[in-house]
C-alpha cells in the first residue's frame, strides 16, 4: 500500500486529539540545535551510512525512504512561528508539518498519534527526539534507522527503557544491540504501535543503539550488516558512487549550498524498476480509455540512455517547492543527452490513470520545469537532473486549514511510481 495513502489516513486521527507540549518527547532542548543541520547533505549521508550496501537492501523499493522531520517542520513554520523547532512546538504544530511527508520510516510514521503519546516509555525517546529516518530492504529482511536530536545523547535512556521491556543486550561488531524474541517470531499479545521497531505486529526485534541514532531490524541477518556497516566492517551506502552522485545531486551543489535549500524527502530507486515499462500498464485502465492515452511512447528524439539509479526527492528552496528528479550516468555525456529529454518527458507525463492530472497540477501550481547536470569528481559519473519548482504551500499560513499540503508535484511522483506509472523513467518498452 503507498506509504502516503497509509500515512494521511493515521494523521487524519492523530489532529483530533488533544496533544500539546507535554505529549512531545522529555528533555527536549529548550532552543533550536538542529536548523543548520536538518534538510543537510551531512544528515541525509549520516544516516545512509548506517545501511550496509548489500544484495538485500537493493532488492527493496524503494531501496531507500527518507524523511527529515527537523527539516520538515521548519519548512512549514520557518519565518511564521518563532521558535519553529522540534522540541519547541506543540506536538499537533508538529504532526500538522508531518501532513507533507509521503517517505520514511513507515512504521513510525504510520502510528505517530500513538508515539506522540506513548513511545518515551516503551524506548526511551519521543517524537522530539526523532529528527530523520529512513526505511530499506524488504520485509523480513528490512530495516529502519531513527535519526536522533544531535544535541543530545539518549543512548542510556534508550538502554534503560529496553532493559526494562525484557530486552537482552548483545554485542555485534561493538555496537550494542537490544533483542528480543526469534527471528520470525510474532507475538499478537505484545502488540504496540507505539513501538515503531515491529511493535504494530508484535515482531522480533534487534535495535543498535548509538548516540545518534537507533538501526532496527526483525533479523538478525539484517542487524548484523548493520552493525558492520556502523562499525567500518563492510561497504556502507555512503561508499557507494552512485549514491553520493544521487545525493549530491538532489541536495545541490557546491555554488547554491547557501541558498537556503533544504532536503526534506528523498526516495532511491533501483533503475531495473524503473526503467522498463511494466507490462500490465494497459491492464490497469478502465475500458473506455483510449490506448494512446495510457503509456506514450518516446521516439527516438526523446530516448533516454540506460541509467543506474534513480532519485526522487522534495525539497524547500526560499519560497519555492522543489520536486528533484535525478538519473545517475556512468559519464557527463549519457546525462547531458538525458537532462533535456528527461526535461520534456516530464513536461508533458500524462500518466495511465489520469492523463490530464500532472499537467493541470504544473498549471495550477504555475511550476517551472528546468534541467542540468550535476558531476560527481571522485567517481566520474554524473547525475541528469530535472527540477520542478513552485510558489510555496505551508499548512502554517492557516492553522485553521491543516489540510494545505506543501510538495505536491512530489507526491505525485511518488504515487506514480507506487502505480507502476512513471513512464518519464522509462527506456525499454
Amino acid at each position: 500500500m503507498p506509504l502516503g495513502r497509509t500515512l494521511l489516513g493515521a494523521l487524519a486521527s492523530v489532529l483530533i486529539l488533544p496533544l500539546g507540549p507535554d505529549a512531545m518527547a522529555q528533555d527536549a532542548p529548550a532552543t533550536p540545535v538542529d536548523a543548520p543541520y536538518a534538510g543537510s547533505r551531512d544528515a541525509v549521508l549520516e544516516l545512509l551510512s548506517f545501511v550496509p550496501d548489500t544484495p538485500a537492501v537493493w532488492e527493496g523499493a524503494p531501496v531507500i525512504s527518507y524523511l527529515d522531520m527537523a527539516a520538515m517542520v521548519d519548512a512549514a513554520y520557518a519565518g511564521l512561528v518563532p521558535d519553529s523547532a522540534m522540541g519547541v512546538l506543540p506536538a499537533d504544530d508538529v504532526l500538522r508539518a508531518m501532513f507533507r511527508a509521503q517517505a520514511g520510516p513507515q512504521r513510525y510514521m504510520q502510528h505517530l498519534y500513538r508515539v506522540a503519546d506513548e513511545m518515551p516509555a516503551l524506548l526511551g525517546i519521543g517524537m522530539a527526539d526523532v529528527h530523520r529516518g529512513l526505511d530499506y530492504g524488504t520485509p523480513p529482511r528490512n530495516g529502519m534507522v531513527l535519526g536522533l536530536d544531535p544535541a543530545a545523547d539518549r543512548s542510556a535512556a534508550v538502554a534503560a527503557a529496553l532493559e526494562g521491556r525484557g530486552f537482552a543486550l548483545r554485542e555485534v561488531s561493538g555496537m550494542p544491540v537490544w533483542h528480543r524474541w526469534d527471528d520470525g517470531e510474532m507475538r499478537l499479545d505484545e502488540r504496540n504501535p507505539a513501538d515503531p521497531f515491529g511493535g504494530d505486529l508484535g515482531q522480533a526485534a534487534r535495535i543498535v543503539v548509538t548516540p545518534g541514532a537507533l538501526a532496527g531490524s526483525p533479523q538478525w541477518s539484517v542487524t548484523q550488516a548493520a552493525a558492520a556497516a556502523i562499525a567500518g566492517e563492510m561497504p556502507a551506502l555512503t561508499g557507494n558512487p552512485a549514491v553520493r552522485t544521487a545525493v549530491s545531486a538532489v541536495t545541490g551543489s557546491a555554488d547554491d549550498a547557501t541558498d537556503g535549500g533544504r532536503l526534506l524527502q528523498l526516495m532511491l530507486l533501483n533503475a531495473r524498476d524503473t526503467m522498463a515499462a511494466p507490462p500490465n500498464l494497459l491492464d490497469m485502465l478502465e475500458s473506455g480509455v483510449p490506448a494512446e492515452d495510457a503509456a506514450p511512447v518516446y521516439g527516438p528524439d526523446l530516448a533516454l540512455p540506460p541509467y543506474l539509479l534513480v532519485a526522487l526527492a522534495d525539497r524547500r528552496v526560499g519560497e519555492r517547492d522543489q520536486a528533484v528528479v535525478a538519473l545517475v550516468y556512468p559519464d557527463v555525456g549519457q546525462a547531458e543527452t538525458a537532462a533535456g529529454r528527461l526535461s520534456k518527458r516530464l513536461f508533458t507525463f500524462a500518466p495511465a490513470t489520469a492523463p490530464d492530472a500532472w499537467s493541470t497540477l504544473l498549471a495550477d501550481r504555475e511550476a517551472e520545469v528546468t534541467s542540468g547536470v550535476v558531476t560527481d569528481a571522485d567517481s566520474g559519473l554524473a547525475a541528469a537532473i530535472v527540477r520542478i519548482s513552485s510558489p510555496t504551500v505551508t499548512p502554517a499560513e492557516d492553522p485553521d486549514e491543516w489540510n494545505r499540503l506543501g510538495g505536491s508535484e512530489f507526491r505525485f511522483l511518488v504515487n506514480a511510481v507506487y502505480r507502476r506509472e512513471l513512464t518519464p523513467l522509462m527506456v525499454f518498452e
